[in-house]
């Protein structure tokens, strides 16, 4: 419950301040915020004994699970772009 209401908190000062903060400044704090998070949870996980302890039991199913995520985002990007290709060249051509 917490977190939803500091959600929606931040989007309230966010609707308030857009006018007054450049989109910039916003797109690298949340870049900057995202990359810490991350930095925080990589050190999370290599702090657990358990967690590292398991990383050969789910390491090639972790392999097999990332490398089929990004031939699907890789396909699905593919196919999109040839969608809007074909979209962009008909509505010239009409």
């Amino acid at each position: 419950m917490t977190v939803l209401l500091i959600l929606i908190a931040s989007v309230a000062v966010g609707l308030l301040l857009r006018r007054r903060l450049p989109s910039s400044l916003l797109d690298r704090s949340a870049t900057a915020t995202v990359w810490l998070l991350i930095f925080t949870f990589g050190i999370s996980l290599g702090s657990n004994k358990s967690i590292v302890s398991d990383f050969p039991h789910f390491g090639s199913t972790a392999i097999i699970i990332a490398i089929a995520g990004v031939a699907g985002s890789v396909g699905a990007a593919w196919i999109v772009g040839h969608w809007l290709d074909n979209n962009n060249n008909s509505d010239k051509n009409s």
